[in-house]
């Protein structure tokens, strides 16, 4: 099983930061989720963001398509002490955006500050940051621990997704490790409006070296060094915001229609 911490940011890494306040706010509207099973231990699976309300959990439908609701858990803030984790009672799917609605039972909800809006305005290289639990990078024992991913936009286009539909995606330029999917993507300045929820990886070949030797008189070869690049994918909700309003039901999530705290 892997050790999963309460929220805590861990400074092992150059990509872990602390000390602003919006990434400290968009942990308190986080969580992961498991899947147990019989006697089994709990299966760490995924990031999630709440979304509109305490209750209802935006995560990739990718990473509990097929699992019973029955079986699966959330830890987050506003859980019952002493109990780790709160049991999920619906689990509603977009396929062909690979996105998930958990919601489950929570007991202290002021714990917990959802996300407000959706949003579709985004410009290349604005400055997103994502917070989630990847498992095992920098970390000892390959435990899930809260981290905070910091980059930007590179482009947004049309992503054929895992589970097989297309949907509109941002490009980013870290990576989505392990553990990450699911997890909320926020401009830095507007850390009350979900931008996008983590999917997967996009890798990309490019050349970083090329020498042209001769092998003989008249005849050359050229060798070309190439480098695997791997960005990170990001759904965009909000082109699935009639789903997400329906199974919210909070009425419109369009940021332009909702006031959010400055």
């Amino acid at each position: 099983m892997e050790r999963l911490e309460r929220p805590g940011l861990d400074n092992g890494s150059s990509a872990c930061m602390t000390g602003f306040r919006p990434w400290d706010r968009v942990s308190a509207a986080g969580g992961v989720y498991l899947h147990t099973a019989g006697e089994q231990d709990p299966a760490f699976l995924g990031s999630c963001s709440a979304l509109g309300r305490a209750t209802h959990f935006v995560t990739a439908a990718h990473c509990v398509r097929n699992l019973s609701v029955d079986e699966l858990r959330i830890s987050h803030w506003g859980q019952r002490q002493g109990e780790p984790f709160s049991r999920v009672t619906a689990c509603e799917i977009d396929v062909g955006a690979d996105l998930a609605v958990l919601q489950t039972e929570v007991a202290n909800p002021q714990s917990i500050q959802p996300f407000q809006a959706l949003s579709a305005g985004v410009a290349f290289g604005e400055p997103v940051s994502s917070i989630g639990w990847p498992v095992g990078i920098l970390a000892e024992y390959r435990e899930a621990a809260l981290r905070v991913m910091r980059g930007y936009v590179q482009r947004q286009f049309f992503y054929r997704g895992l589970l097989g539909g297309t949907y509109q995606a941002l490009e980013l330029h870290f990576a989505s490790p392990p553990g990450l999917s699911g997890a909320p993507v926020f401009l830095d300045a507007h850390p009350f409006i979900l931008l996008g929820v983590m999917t997967e990886n996009f890798q990309s070949l490019t050349r970083i070296d090329s020498v042209e030797e001769e092998k003989a008189p008249g005849e050359f070869r050229r060798i070309e060094t190439h480098e695997m690049v791997t960005y990170g994918v990001a759904v965009n909700p909000f082109h699935a915001i009639r789903f997400l309003e329906d199974v919210i039901g909070l009425g419109s999530l369009n940021a332009l229609d909702r006031p959010t705290a400055p």
